[in-house]
């Protein structure tokens, strides 16, 4: 808890406003959360309370079966977490699912859109007090159910340009919903597996790109990926593939031992 309390200090002190958690499906245990994941899960919310920081609670993260025969067990999950944290004001939004597109390489496609149908009126009914947004993995895919979200959030890893077309098509399908960059950066891994990798000067390139783009579509709010370069990064997140999982280790604005990387003053300023 030292270390969360300490993180989320620097988080204030660095001038960010919002962070996001991940709630994993299995590890808070199906449909039948233990008391004492409630209990790590208030503490962590009271701390970013005492820093003045906004959270969005990513659920479901690892879902893995969106058939109906999962529908009581992500229900019973919805309904403790949302009527055990309703009150809660370090909550800024439920984000319902990251990246639910992605899953359309391996289930059902309708599985997966009726599922979320389903959760986003289960949601509106365990908690009315806060916000709800879905994470988008592309911007092209995020005005399903946009009527019914408080706001659309979508990620991208693509070129600056890239990003300026996606934003152009959706701010033309979606005019009455506030959209915001959930996720997006650049890892600064060059090594073995990726020699031609990007280092930090490009890291900070890109930062300043992507503010730009931002700023000429209406000043879209941001959350960057991620804070700190992570030591490890589980096979099952990426895969085994060592070009897949090194890269993933190096999109922090810290590097591993704490030290700035040189996008962070794009980020600040």
């Amino acid at each position: 808890m030292r270390r969360i309390l300490a993180n989320f200090a620097l988080v204030q002190s660095l001038g960010f406003n919002t962070l996001r958690i991940f709630v994993n499906f299995h590890d808070f245990n199906k449909g039948n959360v233990p008391a004492e994941q409630l209990d790590k899960l208030r503490q962590l919310l009271n701390m970013a309370q005492k820093y003045d920081l906004k959270v969005i609670v990513t659920l479901f993260d690892f879902l893995g079966d969106y058939r109906l025969l999962n529908f009581p067990a992500t229900d019973r999950q919805l309904e403790t977490l949302l009527t055990a944290f309703r009150e809660h004001s370090a909550i800024l939004a439920w984000d319902l699912k990251n990246e639910p597109d992605l899953d359309y390489k391996h289930h059902d496609i309708a599985d997966v859109q009726e599922w979320l149908h389903w959760i986003l009126k289960r949601a509106k009914i365990y908690d009315p007090n806060h916000l709800l947004t879905i994470g988008w993995a592309y911007p092209e895919n995020a005005e399903l159910l946009s009527k019914e979200l408080d706001f659309v959030s979508f990620h991208s890893y693509k070129l600056p340009e890239e990003l300026a077309r996606g934003i152009d098509g959706l701010q033309k399908k979606i005019t009455t919903k506030p959209l915001v960059l959930e996720e997006f950066g650049l890892s600064t891994y060059r090594g073995f597996w990726t020699p031609l990798g990007k280092n930090e000067e490009e890291q900070a390139k890109y930062f300043t790109q992507v503010r730009e783009v931002l700023r000429q579509k209406g000043n879209i709010p941001y959350i960057a990926w991620t804070l700190y370069d992570f030591t490890d990064v589980p096979a099952e997140v990426v895969g085994k593939m060592p070009w897949n999982r090194y890269p993933q280790k190096s999109f922090g604005v810290l590097n591993a031992a704490g030290k700035p990387k040189r996008g962070l003053k794009v980020l600040v300023k």
